[in-house]
C-alpha cells in the first residue's frame, strides 16, 4: 500500500526520492519500493525519515497491509500483526526459530525421499509403492 502521508510530506518539503534514499544509505529503487508499499519500512527507517523531514513520526507513519492484515515491527523485538478483530505480537526470536525448524524439516524430507528412491532401486519398485 502506497505511503501517501510520506509521499505528500516529502513533496511538501521539496525533497526528492534520490535525496531521501541517500540519507537512508540505499539506492533510489529501494526507497521507491518502500514509498510505494512494495517493501516494508522498518521502524528505524521511519524514525530517520521523520528526522530528515522535520516531522513527528505519526505525521508520516502508515502500516504495511497484507491482505487486510497490518504487519509492523514494534521496535521492541517483536512483530505485531493486526486485523479488525485481533492484535497479536510475536517475538522475533520465535519467528526465526520456527523458520529454522521448517527449513530443517524440509531438508530432512529431501534426505528421506532420496533414501526411499535408493531403496526402491535396490529392492525393486514392486516391493515399495
Amino acid at each position: 500500500m502506497k505511503k501517501t502521508k510520506l509521499y505528500n510530506t516529502r513533496k511538501e518539503k521539496g525533497f526528492s526520492q534520490e535525496y531521501l534514499s541517500s540519507q537512508l544509505n540505499m539506492d533510489k529503487t529501494s526507497y521507491n519500493r518502500r514509498e510505494n508499499g512494495k517493501t516494508p519500512i522498518r521502524l528505524y527507517e521511519w524514525e530517520k525519515l521523520a528526522e530528515i523531514l522535520s516531522v513527528d513520526i505519526e505525521d508520516i507513519y502508515e502500516t504495511d497491509y497484507i491482505e487486510g492484515v497490518a504487519v509492523y515491527d514494534n521496535g521492541v523485538g517483536a512483530i505485531t500483526i493486526t486485523n479488525l478483530n485481533n492484535n497479536l505480537s510475536i517475538p522475533k526470536e520465535f519467528i526465526e526459530c520456527r523458520t529454522k525448524y521448517i527449513e530443517k524439516i524440509e531438508n530432512e524430507n529431501k534426505i528421506l525421499l532420496a533414501e526411499i528412491e535408493k531403496l526402491k532401486e535396490k529392492l525393486g519398485n514392486s516391493i515399495i509403492s
